[in-house]
């Protein structure tokens, strides 16, 4: 399990780093320093009230619906989404 983890962790870091090397190329422009802070909180947040909350069987897919309204509402708290991000959102998922 460690070493699947593992693996996948440096997958994802991977791809991270090269989709932000094309965007730079392609647009000459990365997210913010600000917003990586923001959402790194968000998600140090979520980690620390995920061991409070239970979850076994079933009750993971309450534990996770939680833990996303948690993060989402900690990043509208953060002003890091904003009302015209979730208006995004509701276009594209219109298409």
């Amino acid at each position: 399990m460690v070493g699947a983890g593992l693996a996948t962790l440096l997958a994802s870091c991977f791809g991270v780093v090269v989709a932000g090397l094309f965007v730079w190329k392609k647009f000459n422009a990365l997210v913010s320093w600000k917003s990586v802070a923001r959402i790194l909180v968000a998600c140090i947040a979520v980690f620390f009230f995920s061991g409070f909350v239970p979850g076994s069987g079933l009750m993971v897919v309450f534990k996770y619906f939680i833990l996303t309204v948690l993060y989402f509402a900690a990043l509208v708290a953060m002003r890091e989404l904003k009302y015209f991000d979730f208006l995004v959102l509701k276009n594209v998922l219109r298409k």
